[in-house]
């Protein structure tokens, strides 16, 4: 579980998601994108224009077994926004996955 990020070294334009399982969230991505078939149309032609991104784990998130369902999302779309402030990368989201 965790926040992530998919960019172009050559730009440094990124879009940041968050993810229960981010390993299968980064296949599922790649699978998309590679098929051309991604809903978020600015990533697909992010993709397109440089022939491939990059992608990688941010930040690594542990939670309590105590947090609720609700819970356990504010917290993981509230470091998405920390890191967004942190690279400077307002507006660029990708999906977030369900649990």
């Amino acid at each position: 579980m965790g926040v992530y990020r998919i960019y172009d070294k050559k730009s440094g334009v990124s879009y940041l998601g968050y993810s229960h399982h981010v390993m299968g969230t980064f296949k599922r991505l790649r699978f998309e994108l590679t098929l051309n078939a991604s809903p978020n149309k600015p990533l697909q032609r992010l993709w397109n224009d440089t022939g491939g991104l990059e992608m990688e784990l941010l930040e690594s998130v542990a939670t309590s077994e105590t947090m609720s369902d609700e819970e356990v999302e504010s917290y993981l779309r509230a470091r998405m926004y920390y890191w967004c402030d942190k690279l400077n990368q307002h507006n660029r989201f990708v999906q977030s996955s369900v649990k």
